[in-house]
């Protein structure tokens, strides 16, 4: 009779992982039911109290995380929360693999230490234990770091999210994180796991403070971490929101103000004790709720909404024209007379309001050609301007240019919410002006990559001011710098390609555009910017 084959090293090892994974999944369902039930014992005491001791019924935290779900840790500090994560003594969390947990920072590994002393000593603990740090993350462009290619989590979580602009002018500041959460959702969609929508328990409305708003809050965050026991549920983001003004007005311009009720139910303290509104973005309008889960048919019937935010890549409080003028070679000195009289005329009429961004002649570029930048008070007024220069000695003035002048155009922009022009300032030297025909539709995008550039090449040098075309040639971008002088600006650039983060934003915005175009321009002398 023949021997049986015994099974090879490599299979008996599998079959023991395998094993091993199930008792361990097992011991973690049998933690979180057990814990379960102490929370729902503790409440029917504290209902037959009447209301006595009612904060001490409170749950210590909301721990919407299974010890199954791998994690994306989005805009940490120090990584306290990370860090927390597995020194809580909560059962769904006493057996998290760190594996499976990515955490994040915006800074740079360097600029985090210096902020945060305390960090260095939690990162070293955290990689000690097998959790992957990343640090240089922008939330609206994780698709532009090769770690994250290919990768999905269950849970993506941000808490706090915040521009970090130091800005007196509330509403820009509720803009400025408006657009950056819109623009964080968009993105984290595709790195969420895919499969059935999760589909949480909806409640009436109930008093906050009554014992049965503790109940949902128990119901609900057992529902987030146990559903994935069931069936293959698609990833959630979570972020952590602050129940005041203004962030309260940023997040009801974002989701609509019914949102907020669902918000209120799972108010509690994170693992670090930082009190906030745990948001699970599952709970939104059909549309949308399945864009944040990463549906292609949820996206293309979102796509409608989301655009209509794009507005909110704009400043919003001005308008920008830029009149380019082409001149016969021979009228240059004639037509920088004219031009200087016809713009320091208008910026000198108190009546209209207008500025002077600036005036330049090309050095490099389309030559014998000039372009000013005028400000005006959004379009009201622009259309105020131009009742008020018509038949007056403005119009004139213009008309005195017209015979230098062989072609001409003109176009209105608007600037980026993130980066307003620059002030009158007469540093010297000589200004660079980009400008990149967008493919349609690519601007949000565009913007999100190009704002990380930005950041990376901030201590090297920021931009005069930086737009996008809403009316003439559509589809341009325009952003403008100033160097001493063509040197500095060959070495300045080659620095900015040794920062993290500069390199992805060329890659990404070049794939973004089909036209790119610079110039070099020279300030005329009656310039603001010179």
């Amino acid at each position: 009779m023949a021997k049986s084959k015994k099974p090879s090293l490599k299979a008996s090892f599998s079959k023991f992982q395998e094993k091993k994974y199930r008792d361990h999944l097992e011991k973690s369902r049998e933690a979180v039911r057990v814990e379960q039930l102490k929370k729902n014992k503790a409440g029917n005491s504290s209902i037959k109290s009447k209301g006595k001791q009612r904060a001490s019924s409170l749950p210590a935290g909301v721990v919407p995380f299974s010890p199954t779900d791998t994690i994306l840790l989005i805009g940490e500090g120090n990584f306290s929360f990370t860090r927390a994560l597995f020194i809580s003594n909560h059962p769904q969390l006493q057996h998290l693999p760190p594996q499976n947990v990515t955490a994040t920072a915006y800074d740079s590994e360097e600029t985090c230490y210096a902020k945060y002393p305390d960090a260095r000593d939690m990162v070293k603990d955290l990689r000690d234990k097998g959790v992957n740090i990343v640090f240089g993350v922008d939330a609206t462009a994780l698709h532009l770091r090769k770690e994250f290619k290919g990768h999905r989590w269950k849970r993506i979580v941000w808490n706090f999210p915040h521009a970090g602009k130091g800005i007196a002018d509330q509403d820009r500041n509720i803009l400025s994180n408006q657009i950056l959460i819109l623009n964080f959702l968009r993105c984290a969609a595709d790195f969420l796991e895919t499969g059935d929508i999760p589909s949480f328990k909806s409640h009436s409305k109930r008093s906050s403070t009554s014992d049965n708003s503790m109940e949902d809050v128990n119901e609900e965050t057992n529902n987030i971490s146990n559903q994935d026991y069931q069936t293959k549920e698609r990833g959630t983001i979570l972020l952590t929101l602050k129940n005041v003004s203004p962030y309260t007005l940023c997040s009801d311009q974002i989701f609509g103000k019914d949102i907020r009720i669902k918000f209120n139910k799972l108010t509690g303290s994170s693992p670090t004790g930082h009190r906030g509104v745990l948001a699970s973005i599952t709970l939104t309008s059909p549309a949308s709720h399945a864009l944040l889960h990463g549906s292609p048919e949820a996206k293309k019937a979102g796509e409608a909404e989301i655009l209509q935010h794009s507005r909110k890549v704009a400043r919003g409080k001005y308008v920008h024209s830029f009149e380019m003028h082409r001149v016969r070679p021979d009228a240059a000195d004639s037509y920088k007379k004219a031009a200087e009289k016809y713009y320091t005329g208008l910026i000198a009429n108190p009546d209209l309001k207008v500025k002077l961004t600036g005036g330049w002649e090309t050095l490099i570029g389309e030559q014998d050609t000039f372009l000013h930048v005028l400000e005006y008070e959004n379009y009201g007024g622009f259309d105020k301007v131009l009742g008020l220069v018509k038949g007056s000695e403005h119009e004139a003035a213009y008309k005195d240019m017209l015979p230098y002048i062989t072609h001409r155009t003109s176009q209105l922009n608007q600037e980026f919410a993130f980066f307003p022009s620059s002030p009158p300032s007469c540093k010297g030297g000589i200004f660079e002006l980009r400008t990149y025909q967008l493919a349609p539709g690519k601007l949000l995008e565009w913007e999100a990559a190009w704002r990380k550039g930005i950041e990376a090449r901030r201590e090297l040098m920021a931009p005069v001011g930086a737009w996008f075309s809403q009316v003439g040639r559509l589809h341009q971008v325009h952003h403008m710098w100033q160097y001493s002088d063509t040197k500095t600006r060959k070495e300045i650039r080659e620095k900015a390609w040794q920062r993290n983060g500069w390199s992805e934003t060329v890659s990404k915005t070049a794939q973004l555009a089909t036209i790119m175009d610079a110039s070099i321009l020279l300030p005329l002398p009656y310039s603001t910017l010179k």
